[in-house]
């Protein structure tokens, strides 16, 4: 189900990532497969997250 995240953008993981818990939460018995797949999503969330901070800019050539 969880296939190609890394194609998905932050809004999108985020959508996931939510429909997962819903599901957990509704059956939490049950939700071994969607408990794995959330770790991934969040794992995925997360790193989206750190791309999108500003960080130093190395490569920055306005100055030519």
């Amino acid at each position: 189900m969880v296939m190609g995240l890394e194609t998905k953008t932050l809004a999108e993981l985020e959508e996931l990532a939510s429909t997962l818990r819903s599901q957990i939460a509704r059956n939490p018995d049950h939700t071994s497969i969607e408990k794995v797949e959330l770790e991934d999503v969040e794992g995925w969330i997360k790193s989206r997250r750190k791309e999108a901070k500003p960080g130093p800019r190395s490569d920055d050539d306005t100055a030519s």
